[in-house]
């Protein structure tokens, strides 16, 4: 019957399938993080999506903290 159905190399297709879905889903998880919630807050922690949000958010607020400081010199300037 195993012949008939050819079970033995369905299960060695099954295998390697699972094998590499396994491995993609390890590279997923690694890209994303794990996701740790606290109460109704969740948050990402790990991953290198985390490292590229952080480095993205603290160069668009070192942006914006430089533009507020020179329109606060202008201002400073225009009341002198």
């Amino acid at each position: 019957m195993a012949d008939l159905f050819q079970l033995d190399e369905a299960q060695a297709l099954d295998f390697g399938i699972y094998r590499v879905i396994g491995y993609r889903n390890n590279a997923v998880r690694a890209f994303l993080g794990e996701v740790q919630a606290k109460g109704d807050h969740k948050t990402l922690v790990g991953g290198k999506l985390q490292k590229i949000l952080d480095a993205t958010f603290s160069t668009k607020d070192a942006e914006q903290s430089a533009q507020i400081d020179d329109r606060l010199r202008e201002l400073e300037a225009d009341l002198v």
